[in-house]
């Protein structure tokens, strides 16, 4: 069985994140990317929607306006995040729309690396954008597919020679 999600964390410089959890190896990164500041919601749509074809589901984070939003890099990257949030809510798949707040107290570093997701060669250690969108990957492999939680007994995953 694969089941895969494609996680987004939209903003100035998006993250998306294509992430298995195959029952023979556990969970894989399968493509990690930052789209950076200066390419547009559009374009970066179009990225996302290409990545979208072969997943089951795709994961974005639920862009709330309040207190901390004054802290983002410009109003230009609030104003791409809520446009790509309601870009993506158009593709032809389920979406799962989580707060930001919600998935980082759920998707913890410990979890991520219980997935093997933390490891040194793994594309996630390379920008925070791209982390959080494998943090929604997860959590909606985990909570709207019924994936094994990384921290469970029930979760072995896959070793090389072991």
């Amino acid at each position: 069985m694969i089941r895969t999600v494609l996680g987004v964390d939209p903003g100035g410089t998006t993250g998306i994140s294509l992430l298995d959890y195959r029952a023979d190896r556990g969970y894989v990164l399968d493509t990690g990317m930052s789209v950076e500041t200066g390419i547009d919601a559009r374009r970066t749509f179009e990225i996302i929607k290409t990545s979208a074809k072969v997943a089951d589901f795709v994961a974005v984070e639920k862009f709330i306006v309040g207190r901390r939003s004054t802290r983002s890099g410009s109003a230009a990257a609030g104003e791409k995040a809520r446009e790509l949030v309601g870009l993506v809510g158009t593709l032809p798949k389920p979406v799962a729309r989580r707060t930001a707040a919600q998935v980082k107290k759920w998707a913890t570093n410990k979890r991520l690396d219980a997935a093997g997701l933390l490891a040194p060669t793994a594309s996630t250690v390379n920008h925070h954008d791209l982390r959080d969108a494998t943090r929604h990957a997860l959590m909606c492999l985990v909570m709207d597919l019924g994936c094994p939680d990384p921290l469970s007994a029930a979760y072995a995953p896959f070793r090389p020679g072991g």
